[in-house]
């Protein structure tokens, strides 16, 4: 209950961060759409304005409607519209304005507002757009007319161009800049969360083990000695169940002892040291500890014929 509180409260805030960055896009696209509609407005070519005009409303609409609409539509909305407006530039303008040039950088645009896991849908549409419409331009730009000449193209438009998509291209790279930042600080965060856990269950196992030895050596004795009081008796029934008692206590205090070995171990407060171990013997040792259940039950053992030094 409390992990699925925690995926939700951080789903809520990558939410939250994911639409900031798509304001903060949004005013970053209405700052240069606004410079291009005044640029379009001087050209004196109604057309060439409406183009303008496109791009800008698409971050206006995008803007006015953002309470309105699913973050990924409003992010659809305005993509769309931007590269449908790039491709009607690029037709109108002279080929030396490099308008097009904008459909190249808008092609990282979706991977920085919309989310890999839940929206791949939109971000291959979003990536294909451009690519197909910068291919379209480049198939038929040859037989175009642009309405905005050479020398207009080349002294207003290109600069415009060429800052707009060097603009996007920084815009994106300090995105992910930020995400790697983030996803760093979360990678920190959740291996420490997990140091802590492993400290923690080093220490509960630690406790526990030790707490376990007392009572556990309590039994081991008390079965000794009913074993030998049985023996002197002669009841071997008695003797045989504190022998049993007996050997089970000293398993599990093995086990506790090695318990408390792994903790220490995970702890880092005991020394690792390597050394060689005998197969055969330890085999031989697992036998002997069982050999009184295998021979009531009639289990037949076998041991392979391959070398165990």
């Amino acid at each position: 209950m409390l992990d699925d509180m925690a995926e939700a409260r951080k789903g809520s805030e990558k939410a939250i961060i994911r639409a900031r960055i798509s304001f903060a896009f949004v005013l970053f696209g209405l700052v240069f759409t606004s410079a291009w509609l005044a640029l379009t407005a001087l050209s004196g070519e109604l057309p060439v304005f409406l183009i303008g005009a496109l791009a800008f409303s698409g971050f206006v609409a995008a803007r006015l409607l953002a309470s309105h609409l699913p973050l990924a539509w409003g992010n659809t909305l305005w993509l769309g519209s931007t590269n449908l407006a790039i491709f009607l530039g690029a037709r109108v303008v002279h080929p030396a304005g490099g308008v097009a040039t904008i459909l190249i950088p808008m092609a990282g645009f979706p991977f920085a507002v919309f989310s890999l896991h839940r929206e791949r849908g939109h971000i291959a549409a979003m990536i294909a757009v451009p690519v197909l419409l910068w291919v379209t331009w480049f198939v038929l730009h040859d037989g175009l007319s642009p309405l905005i000449g050479a020398q207009m193209a080349t002294r207003f438009y290109a600069p415009m161009s060429g800052a707009t998509a060097f603009s996007i291209i920084i815009f994106q790279v300090f995105y992910f800049a930020f995400v790697s930042k983030t996803y760093e600080a979360e990678l920190e965060e959740a291996t420490r969360q997990a140091d802590q856990t492993s400290r923690a269950k080093t220490v509960l196992l630690s406790g526990i083990s030790h707490e376990m030895r007392t009572p556990l050596s309590a039994v081991i004795g008390l079965a000794d000695l009913i074993e030998e009081d049985a023996a002197k008796r002669e009841d071997r029934q008695q003797a045989l169940y504190a022998g049993r008692i007996m050997e089970a206590g000293k398993t599990l205090l093995s086990t506790i002892e090695n318990t408390v070995q792994f903790a220490d171990l995970a702890a880092r407060r005991a020394p690792v040291t390597l050394s060689a171990v005998r197969v055969a013997t330890v085999i031989e040792d697992v036998r002997q500890q069982y050999r009184t259940t295998v021979r009531e039950d009639a289990i037949r053992l076998s041991q392979p014929d391959c070398p165990l030094e």
